[in-house]
């Protein structure tokens, strides 16, 4: 599927404010055309209980909609839009246990699917460690 796919398609939207909005406001006028917003929903699980009910389609991201099997699936063709995800924090302080955990796991799923050749395409995996 196209982005340009969409036009015409009653799209289930999140709020004025959501990152996923903008993201995906810009996204559809970028493909040449303005969305036909169908409904709005504050959080991902009332726009994709939306979907579910088939008050239209939305776009999210494929990690949200990976493991459910009420919602049919249908990656963008590529070039499909794509955001920069990224994980920060300060140099001079030791990571909590949890957000080092969490750092460790999402390094870990990098390597893992960049070794296995399965990463997204243009994901980049950049990253200098400092000592803890």
């Amino acid at each position: 599927m196209r982005l340009s796919d969409l036009a015409g398609l009653p799209l289930v939207m999140f709020r004025h404010g959501y990152d996923l909005r903008t993201f995906t406001m810009t996204a559809c006028q970028r493909a040449g055309f303005d969305p036909t917003i169908a409904i709005e929903g504050g959080e991902m699980d009332a726009v994709l209980g939306f979907v579910a009910v088939g008050l239209g389609v939305a776009v999210v991201p494929a990690t949200v909609v990976a493991n459910r099997t009420d919602l049919r699936v249908t990656p963008f063709a590529q070039p499909s839009p794509s955001r920069v995800v990224a994980l920060a924090h300060r140099r001079d302080v030791r990571l909590p246990r949890a957000a080092a955990e969490l750092r460790a796991t999402l390094l870990s799923y990098l390597d893992t699917e960049a070794a296995a050749g399965t990463l997204p395409p243009r994901t980049r995996r950049r990253y200098t460690a400092v000592p803890a």
